[in-house]
């Protein structure tokens, strides 16, 4: 028997649950804002979690497209590198 593929729903519940386990939501802004910076990850965070509370909200009731998946994991995946290049989380 073969698993099925979740629909785009149940994909993005997943994508913000690994989004979650892997870059942390709630750093202090000292620990972001010290040193020599990358970029911002300050204006990272706040972009990723104002779209993750948008979808965590709205999935239930809009069915998001591949194109809304594939620009959270964008901006999720430019957001764990950011922080990786400024010492905020290790790969």
């Amino acid at each position: 028997m073969t698993e099925r593929k979740p629909n785009t729903q149940q994909a993005m519940q997943r994508l913000i649950s690994t989004i979650e386990q892997q870059i942390p939501l709630n750093i202090a802004e000292a620990a972001m804002c010290h040193g020599k910076c990358c970029g911002c990850p300050k204006k990272m965070l706040e972009m990723l979690d104002s779209e993750l509370s948008y979808w965590r909200s709205a999935v239930q009731d809009i069915t998001p497209g591949f194109d809304d998946l594939k620009q959270l994991e964008k901006l999720a995946r430019r957001t764990h590198r950011l922080f990786c290049k400024n010492g905020l989380i290790t790969q």
